[in-house]
């Protein structure tokens, strides 16, 4: 079974093809891959070794026009020195406007490979496969792309979405227990706060398998509506950053602690608790709401010792955080959220402890 989604956006309309097995010759069929004089493909050597022998015979383009570059297994990946590394290997190659990314692996490879893309010689297509649950669910679709700097994660970037991104659910069949938790938390971001349809999706998963193509593809809906409404993250869009507020602190404070989903169901456990403090939330929908993360056995409290004092200069740098102080994504009900703000940090850093 495959479904295309259609993203609307001023840098051009591009497709979301997903399904069980999508990874084929003709879902490649693209006019910017058949013209482009050079590719290069931007992965991990992991995931060439378990998978670039089936991209390659999909991609079906000759050795000569081909270059694969690799980059390490984590964030330290997504760095100006990468980029420069990449940029320079690209024009040294003869790289040009008519050439062609392609990103093949998960969050951080899409980001960095997206992020050259934008870069090179002012922009040159790219399309983005996704290995990862968290890639495929959320991080490969609505254009952002970026790097990471001392201040904080992603904090470099540009909106530049792919020509195309394929979603290859067989993909996930590979994926080690701790890499699937990782993209659950994202999973459960739209359950909880974004998506009513993924909600109850999720109520219906196990979370002992893999999960299904419908799940992935009903993420990967509720994120196109929202991109489609708000590209640049105008106002509506922030409401994806439910639980990444706290999420992306941890990861600044206490790098490499807890892989990303971790942190993001942390987070979510904190904006739910900040929901019923605040009376935005009802006590039943929270303990449904717990009840799923808990299902799904993924992280319950921040890494031992990080303080809310310790989180305070992450929290400055946060994206949402503008003149009137930092916007808070809180969940309301099921597939449901607001944007609040006026949070001091007495009342954060007091229900920080609690939690």
């Amino acid at each position: 079974m495959r479904e295309t989604i259609q993203i609307s956006s001023r840098y051009g309309d591009y497709d979301v093809i997903v399904g069980r097995n999508v990874l084929t010759r003709k879902t490649l069929h693209i006019d910017c891959l058949a013209k482009a004089k050079k590719v290069a493909i931007i992965s991990q050597k992991n995931i060439l070794e378990l998978h670039g022998e089936k991209l390659l015979k999909s991609l079906s383009i000759p050795k000569e026009r081909l270059f694969i570059r690799t980059v390490q297994r984590s964030e330290k990946a997504k760095s100006i020195e990468t980029c420069t590394r990449l940029w320079q290997e690209l024009l040294k190659e003869g790289f040009s406007r008519d050439s062609l990314i392609v990103a093949f692996g998960g969050g951080v490879v899409g980001d960095l490979a997206g992020f050259v893309a934008s870069t090179l010689l002012r922009g040159i297509p790219w399309l983005n496969i996704p290995t990862t649950l968290l890639a495929q669910v959320d991080a490969s679709v609505g254009g952002k792309t970026g790097i990471n700097v001392p201040q904080g994660k992603n904090l470099v970037g540009a909106f530049y979405p792919p020509k195309r991104v394929i979603v290859h659910t067989a993909f996930l069949d590979t994926l080690s227990k701790k890499e699937l938790k990782s993209g659950l938390g994202e999973v459960l971001k739209y359950a909880i706060g974004i998506d009513q349809r993924v909600w109850l999706k999720c109520k219906r998963e196990s979370f002992k398998a893999t999960p299904s193509a419908g799940l992935v593809t009903a993420c990967l809906r509720a994120k196109a509506d929202v991109v489609t409404k708000d590209e640049l993250e105008g106002g509506l869009r922030k409401i994806l950053n439910l639980g990444h507020t706290l999420a992306h602190a941890i990861e600044g404070a206490a790098p490499a602690k807890m892989s990303h989903g971790e942190a993001v169901a942390v987070g979510l456990r904190y904006a739910l608790a900040l929901a019923f403090k605040h009376g935005v939330a009802s006590s039943e929908y929270v303990s449904e709401a717990l009840d799923l993360l808990g299902k799904a056995q993924l992280a319950k409290r921040p890494p031992s010792g990080l303080t809310f004092t310790k989180l305070l200069p992450f929290f400055a740098v946060d994206k949402k955080s503008e003149k009137g102080g930092l916007t808070w994504v809180l969940p309301t009900g099921p597939g449901q959220c607001k944007l609040v703000k006026g949070l001091d940090n007495n009342q954060l850093a007091k229900v920080y402890t609690e939690f």
